[in-house]
C-alpha cells in the first residue's frame, strides 16, 4: 500500500506494525492512537487520513469510533478520512482458526465486535443539542473497499460497514486487495 501511496503522490506516510500475534485489537487502537497523536505533533497538523487492511481495517474504524476507551475520545476529530480495505467489521469465521486474542476478537459475535458495533452506532448518531452541519459523523469520513472474492473475510458481507461509503469489487482475492 505505501508504495502504491508514493506513486499516487503521497509523500508524508506513516506505517506502523500491528503486532498481532499476542496482542488483542485493543492494544493495536491504543498503538494507533499514539502514533496518530505523535505524527500530529511533529508534522504540525491536526487531522490525517488512515489507511488499513484486513484486521488495520478494523483497528482504524475502531479508533475513529472511540471503541477503546483508553484511545481516547478525540479520536475522530484527528482523522480527516478513512479507508479499510477488507475489514472483518462483523467477523470472520475463519478466525476460529487463529490463535491469540485478535483472532478470537475477530470471531463472529464476539465480544469484542460485539463492542465495536455499539461504539459505531454511538459515533454516527448526532448528539442532542448540536446542529447536523456542526456534527461530523464516523461513517461520513469512511470508505470501505469490499471484494466479493475474499477467501479471508467470510462471508464478506462482513467487510461492509453500516453507514459508511462502500465500493465493491470482484475477482479480487484478500491479498490482492493490498
Amino acid at each position: 500500500i505505501k508504495r502504491q501511496l508514493r506513486q499516487d503522490g503521497f509523500r508524508n506516510i506513516v506505517t506502523i506494525n500491528l503486532p498481532t500475534v499476542n496482542a488483542g485489537i485493543p492494544t493495536c487502537v491504543r498503538l494507533l492512537a499514539a502514533t496518530v497523536d505523535r505524527v500530529c505533533g511533529e508534522a504540525g497538523v491536526d487531522k490525517v487520513d488512515l489507511v488499513g487492511h484486513s484486521m488495520g481495517g478494523l483497528v482504524v474504524q475502531s479508533y475513529l469510533a472511540g471503541a477503546v476507551e483508553e484511545a481516547g475520545d478525540h479520536s475522530a476529530d484527528n482523522v480527516h478520512a478513512a479507508v479499510a480495505i477488507g475489514a472483518p467489521f462483523a467477523g470472520t469465521v475463519l478466525a476460529f482458526l487463529g490463535l491469540g486474542p485478535a483472532s478470537r476478537q475477530m470471531r463472529p459475535e464476539s465480544s469484542y465486535l460485539k463492542q465495536f458495533a455499539a461504539a459505531w452506532k454511538k459515533a454516527n448518531r448526532t448528539p442532542r443539542g448540536k446542529k447536523a452541519e456542526t456534527f461530523v459523523a464516523a461513517a461520513s469520513k469512511t470508505t470501505v473497499l469490499v471484494s466479493s472474492f475474499d477467501n479471508l473475510v467470510v462471508p464478506y458481507e462482513n467487510a461492509f460497514l453500516e453507514g459508511a461509503r462502500s465500493e465493491e469489487f470482484a475477482y479480487l482475492c484478500h491479498g490482492a486487495m493490498r
